[in-house]
């Protein structure tokens, strides 16, 4: 699936398709973690073989999973701590998901530079004719902000009903400072990020080519480490070879002298003894 990073709308995880045992809407955190995941691989997560995208029972499914992997399937609701567990049911890499309990500040930094980020709060800190009053769930909730531009934040509710037209809205960034003021602790929200983009197909597969790449230079470092290696112990063997067959050449000449048999038979053992190492040596070298 080709897109523009930048564009790719996520599509929507209505947690309203995945009730619990009891019936409660309790996946909020579960959807916009979802949603995040699907702004990182650009859509091809939720595309099907055929191009088409993922209905209704699909993206039910996956909430579903996501919920019994916490091993709490009945729990009114899920925090951080469950993130790990909704990655694996959905297949995606541990390290996709990375806690942004940071400053306020930070999070539309990391908005403005390519990461789409879930936020924890409630709409009771923001003025009565917020967006966020008419279109987020009222109790303590999970949102993802998806973009950022001149001073207002683009977002998606979880609780949207599936098949809505129009489920990106924007409203002021400070309502979304005074919604994540709920939780809010030493000046740090609770917001995680994910990077648009990272997880798609061609990202993943320009990732691979270039470790690819990486490790073939590496193996090239080391071969030609080796090469260098070899080339001076060929250079140190050549020089003990001369040493020998001067030697040799010294012994002959000694015996053509002329010595006594108990002498002579000295100088052909101490002979071969050089031959045989010279031998050797040459070996190595081929």
């Amino acid at each position: 699936m080709s897109v523009q990073t930048a564009k790719y709308k996520p599509i929507l995880f209505s947690e309203r398709l995945a009730p619990n045992g009891a019936g409660a809407f309790t996946m909020c955190r579960g959807a916009s973690l979802a949603m995040a995941f699907d702004a990182g691989t650009n859509g091809d997560w939720t595309t099907n073989p055929d191009g088409s995208r993922w209905g209704r029972a699909k993206i039910k499914n996956m909430l579903d999973r996501m919920r019994v992997a916490t091993g709490e399937p009945q729990r009114d609701s899920y925090n951080q701590g469950h993130v790990p567990e909704f990655l694996k049911a959905m297949g995606a890499p541990p390290e996709a998901y990375q806690t942004a309990n940071v400053s306020w500040a930070d999070l539309i930094a990391d908005l403005k530079s390519g990461f789409v980020v879930e936020l924890a709060g409630n709409t009771r800190h923001t003025s009565v004719d917020s967006p966020l009053r008419k279109y987020v769930n009222p109790v303590d909730h999970d949102i993802l902000m998806v973009d950022y531009k001149d001073g207002r934040i683009a977002f998606i509710d979880p609780m949207t009903p599936h098949g809505t037209a129009r489920y990106i809205r924007w409203a002021p960034a400070q309502h979304f400072e005074q919604f994540a003021s709920e939780f809010r602790t030493g000046g740090n929200n609770v917001a995680g990020r994910i990077k648009r983009g990272k997880y798609s197909e061609i990202n993943l597969s320009r990732q691979r080519m270039a470790k690819a790449l990486k490790d073939v230079s590496l193996r090239n470092e080391q071969l030609a480490s080796r090469i260098s290696g070899l080339v001076d112990e060929n250079g140190r063997l050549d020089t003990q070879i001369s040493t020998l067959e001067f030697e040799v050449a010294s012994l002959q000449g000694q015996i053509e002298e002329g010595v006594s048999p108990v002498e002579l038979d000295a100088l052909l053992a101490q002979v071969a003894v050089i031959e045989r190492a010279t031998g050797e040596l040459r070996n190595v070298i081929n």
